[in-house]
């Protein structure tokens, strides 16, 4: 068994107010295996220098140690002369496992250079993907890291409610789920101005589903049910089946 949770929280663009969000609610889900926050979890809107935003990940990682949990965080990161948008995936040790640099930016991410490449992570409880909000409109980001082998796809957001809804969202993030037969995860902000729907998914269905409030969401995975469904639909693109 695997416990799953995301953190549907506002972000501010402010590094310092971030964290004194983020670290409570990685209290809050002790006992989980992995917990998610959105996009930008750390930075907001602002753009930092690296150093400062290396910082607030090890800060993230002091804690993730003490509690035995992995984390996923981002936030926007200088790096010389670019920008990128980048996320953060945090061992059980507190060490930096991988950072992932969006490849498919908003339109409004002016400055921002997109990142070229994406991989899976493993995981002592499975193999894991991640994603970045508007990656989700390109079904083969997804398929890729499911060809590698990810048993579950993590997709922080800042989905703005105006630009889709989030039963078009939520279907996408179905349909990744059913069609690459993982589990996936949607974690978005919570704001007015966003979807605010955070879920997690099994192939099958909504395992947990939050409402438009700020909340963390946990589901139990089992991925010998995993294994059962991809048996059962054939459909499975990872290497074990090819």
């Amino acid at each position: 068994m695997v416990r799953i949770s995301a953190v549907q929280m506002p972000v501010a663009d402010s590094l310092e107010d971030n964290l004194a969000k983020i670290t409570p609610y990685m209290e809050a889900a002790r006992g989980s295996d992995i917990v998610c926050f959105p996009e930008t979890s750390l930075t907001g809107e602002s753009r930092l220098p690296y150093t400062e935003v290396e910082a607030a990940v090890k800060s993230v990682g002091d804690r993730a140690r003490s509690l035995g949990m992995w984390s996923i965080v981002g936030g926007y990161a200088r790096r010389g002369n670019k920008i990128f948008n980048e996320l953060y995936v945090v061992n059980r040790d507190g060490d930096l496992a991988y950072t992932y640099r969006k490849k498919h930016l908003w339109k409004d991410e002016k400055g921002i250079t997109p990142g070229k490449t994406n991989r899976v992570v493993a995981t002592d409880f499975g193999t894991i993907g991640v994603i970045n909000c508007w990656d989700i409109r390109y079904p083969l980001e997804t398929l890729r890291l499911a060809q590698e082998g990810a048993d579950m796809v993590f997709c922080p957001a800042y989905w703005y409610k105006k630009y889709g809804t989030s039963e078009a969202l939520g279907a996408m993030a179905h349909a990744a789920a059913f069609q690459n037969q993982i589990y996936f995860v949607l974690c978005d902000a919570y704001s007015e101005e966003t979807a605010a729907e955070s879920r997690i998914w099994s192939p099958l269905g909504t395992l947990a589903k939050a409402e438009r409030k700020e909340c963390i969401i946990s589901a139990d995975i089992n991925l010998t049910d995993l294994k059962e469904l991809r048996k059962t639909f054939d459909c499975y693109p990872g290497k074990s089946q090819k």
